[in-house]
């Protein structure tokens, strides 16, 4: 009788513990997955602007500006994307919205 108790108790705490590390697991490959998704969106907002900063305005624009595109938020960057097609120079697109708070 108290073998079977054990066995069924080892039974039970294997079950749980094999369904936590599986919630664990799941969670962290979630989170890594975010992780990774707005990093490879930031890196495809920053190619999208300075694409459209070089076609529009030419080389002219500081050795650091990539480095510094990847300092602003999602929203900036598309906000950026979207006005560098209509602005009239590099600072017209690169004028970003005062409510819109960098990282």
């Amino acid at each position: 009788m108290a073998e079977r108790v054990e066995r069924e108790t080892a039974e039970r705490v294997g079950r749980e513990t094999a369904e936590r590390v599986e919630r664990e697991t799941a969670a962290r490959v979630e989170r890594e997955t975010a992780a990774r998704v707005e990093r490879e969106t930031t890196e495809r907002l920053v190619a999208a602007v300075l694409r459209g900063m070089l076609a529009r305005f030419g080389g002219d624009l500081p050795a650091d500006f990539e480095e510094r595109l990847r300092n602003h938020a999602q929203a900036e960057l598309c906000e950026i994307v979207a006005r560098v097609a209509t602005a009239g120079s590099a600072a017209e697109a690169l004028d970003i919205s005062p409510g819109i708070a960098p990282r």
